[in-house]
């Protein structure tokens, strides 16, 4: 996972996790956290982890390589901030950071987008390898456990907790900006969102099918996984 360092001369480009502190390369010493890291979570804020995607999905579009895009979104957010309290919703917001953190390779671009969702850029992967690092870090999220200060004064511990997500493999037909990436990523979130949350939703590239074809078939990517096409989505 990628992140940004600073020495004495100036930032520089580092795969060091976040959670471990920005530090000087030279000599070692903790600096002040950069402006591109959301202290909350350890990950890119939303402007450092723009700063960082954008040469790289450029890169990208101009060699013709493999990309992907996760846009993930912490179910019942709003619940545990009106049960337990804020406090504890940040505590979750930590876990899910810290499951993508653990799951994510090296190179990925991996950030808190704004409130309870979170984007990852994934340069080189095609559908088998996204696929794989998202039900990794959902499966990583939903099988820890966060103990948590409430408002009522308890200390309890969150299990189960879930996250639904969209995600878009690299079409250069549609994503000629990352900003139209991102929005196929998140109508596949919102898909994933509506049918029921806890699922992960990948969209096509192809163009929607005929209306007598609609609902016939559907493209089997891979086991498991719930496939949509361009913004026409198909049952699982």
């Amino acid at each position: 996972m990628q992140t940004v360092e600073q020495t004495c001369g100036g930032p520089v480009r580092s795969a060091t996790p976040a959670a471990h502190g920005p530090h000087c390369c030279a000599c070692g010493q903790a600096l002040a956290q950069p402006v591109t890291i959301d202290r909350l979570t350890g990950l890119f804020d939303r402007w450092g982890w723009t700063d960082t995607a954008e040469p790289l999905f450029a890169e990208a579009r101009a060699r013709g390589d493999d990309l992907a895009l996760l846009m993930l979104d912490l179910d019942r957010f709003k619940q545990i901030n009106d049960v337990l309290g804020h406090l504890a919703g940040d505590d979750a917001l930590r876990a899910v950071g810290t499951a993508l953190a653990t799951h994510t390779r090296r190179e990925d671009v991996v950030g808190r987008y704004g409130g309870d969702e979170f984007l990852l850029l994934l340069p080189g992967a095609g559908l088998p390898v996204a696929h794989r690092i998202a039900t990794r870090a959902m499966a990583a999220l939903t099988a820890a456990t966060v103990r948590v200060d409430t408002i009522s004064g308890t200390t309890t511990t969150l299990t189960g907790l879930t996250a639904s997500a969209g995600l878009a493999v690299f079409d250069p037909g549609h994503d000629t900006a990352l900003s139209r990436f991102i929005l196929r990523a998140d109508a596949a979130l919102r898909d994933a969102k509506q049918r029921g949350r806890g699922r992960l939703r990948v969209i096509g590239s192809r163009p929607p099918r005929p209306p007598a074809e609609e609902g016939k078939r559907r493209l089997r990517l891979l086991p498991g996984v719930d496939t949509v096409s361009a913004f026409r989505f198909t049952d699982a």
